[in-house]
């Protein structure tokens, strides 16, 4: 269930192979995980005592697929979400807005500080 709430917020038309292949998760009963950064993410989880965990497992980047896998800086984010107009902007600070707190991350703080997005 929560693998594929997680997959319908980062895609609202997400197949199920679509989720499946993009969204990472570690199920503590089973022992189970799939995705990127798995061994950290599981030994994070753990480590507070969760039963599971979930989490986009797409590459980071953003814009086109050939800017896929490259970490953008805090900086380059701002740039961008800036660049946003219309719908497309207001998506995005939607999504901003509504991504849970405990996503407490230093690009998170830096789009508050410089967007207001909190």
């Amino acid at each position: 269930m929560a693998r594929r709430q997680l997959g319908y917020r980062e895609h609202p038309t997400a197949s199920t192979q679509w989720i499946e292949a993009e969204i990472g998760y570690w199920d503590r009963q089973s022992q189970k995980s799939h995705g990127r950064e798995s061994a950290a993410i599981v030994a994070w989880a753990e480590a507070k005592g969760l039963a599971g965990a979930v989490w986009t497992n797409l590459p980071c980047g953003l814009g086109s697929r050939a800017q896929r896998g490259i970490m953008p800086t805090g900086e380059a984010v701002v740039a961008h979400l800036r660049g946003l107009i219309g719908k497309e902007r207001d998506d995005a600070e939607e999504y901003v807005r509504n991504a849970p707190a405990q996503i407490d991350t230093p690009f998170r703080k830096l789009i508050a500080e410089q967007l207001g997005w909190g």
